[in-house]
């Protein structure tokens, strides 16, 4: 199955619909999946703490650790009836779509640079 988002043509296997509240994918859980927001919103936890909430068609959550292989980092939570497109076979995905693997790095290396500067921001901040 395919969808157009940001122009690119995402492939999924499978597409999914969550209840309010549902836990769509848990911290510590093994992170083979890559998970598209089709419609709804999410919620994302780290421990007890929310640190986020995302409601953008097309936003990519659990591509880190599907892409090292490594447990979720966060847990994801339906805050509304939320629709997932699902890819399992996230390595054969990136293979196939060089645009898609490009879109996600662009994402990744932005995330970085965020989180750096939040990083040296309460670093000078905490010096003051």
């Amino acid at each position: 199955m395919q969808k157009t988002f940001y122009g690119l043509t995402f492939y999924y296997e499978e597409e999914k619909t969550y209840a309010a509240g549902e836990t769509i994918l848990r911290q510590g859980d093994e992170g083979k999946k890559l998970f598209v927001l089709a419609k709804g919103s999410v919620e994302i936890i780290q421990g007890t703490r929310r640190v986020a909430t995302c409601a953008e068609r097309g936003a990519l959550f659990g591509e880190m650790s599907a892409l090292l292989n490594s447990p979720y980092t966060a847990s994801v939570r339906a805050v509304e009836p939320t629709t997932v497109y699902i890819v399992h076979d996230v390595e054969d995905f990136m293979r196939s779509q060089p645009e898609t693997l490009l879109f996600v790095a662009k994402m990744l290396a932005r995330r970085l640079s965020e989180s750096n500067n939040k990083a040296l921001y309460y670093s000078i901040g905490s010096k003051g």
